[in-house]
């Protein structure tokens, strides 16, 4: 893999770039630092075998009884060797509560996807009146519940603006404010009719 220089096209192997050291173009000789993938290039502390053979009295590991644990799980407690234990979010997990989160027990920090009820209330709010006119009314409240009810909650885990939600409630306005001046516009023409 090569690193191409921003000033003048010239190009270097990875490999002469260390994590924490600069190298110079060969062409131009501007200083490059690249910092992709930064836990790529980190040291790891060495697991040698030794370290994980058990003595007796010493726990053992709980996916791997004939290791020695090296620490305890922060959620569930369980003894883990150096090869299990997983840093994650500042504590050590095992396997097994990593693969409990992944799954779809709820931890924040692992969340993958959200409901985006900014969407579903800007739908909601135009959906019914482009299909038929009768649905528009309950389709103008439920985006306006909609919308003030998840107003605060999370939206998409790519940073966006509420203006979907204000959109939403303004065609909301907008609807029921037509709905009453055509109900308003019949019942001026029935009393006009009598």
């Amino acid at each position: 893999m090569l690193i191409h220089c921003t000033r003048c096209s010239g190009s270097l192997p990875v490999s002469v770039i260390k994590s924490s050291d600069a190298a110079a173009c060969p062409n131009c000789g501007a200083s490059l630092i690249v910092r992709a993938f930064p836990a790529l290039l980190a040291l790891r502390p060495a697991v040698h075998p030794e370290d994980l053979r058990i003595e007796a009295g010493e726990a053992s590991c709980f996916y791997h009884l004939n290791k020695r644990a090296a620490s305890t799980c922060g959620r569930c407690g369980r003894f883990v060797c150096s090869l299990c234990t997983v840093e994650f979010d500042g504590a050590v997990w095992c396997p097994g509560c990593m693969a409990d989160a992944q799954a779809g027990k709820k931890h924040a920090r692992l969340e993958n996807r959200r409901v985006l009820w900014d969407s579903i209330a800007l739908g909601t709010a135009t959906f019914p009146f482009l299909m038929a006119m009768w649905p528009a009314a309950p389709g103008s409240l439920a985006a306006i519940f909609i919308s003030l009810r998840y107003w605060k909650s999370p939206g998409s885990l790519i940073p966006r603006m509420k203006w979907r939600f204000v959109l939403a409630i303004l065609i909301a306005l907008a609807e029921i404010m037509f709905i009453a001046f055509l109900v308003y516009s019949l019942v001026q023409a029935r009393q006009a009719r009598q």
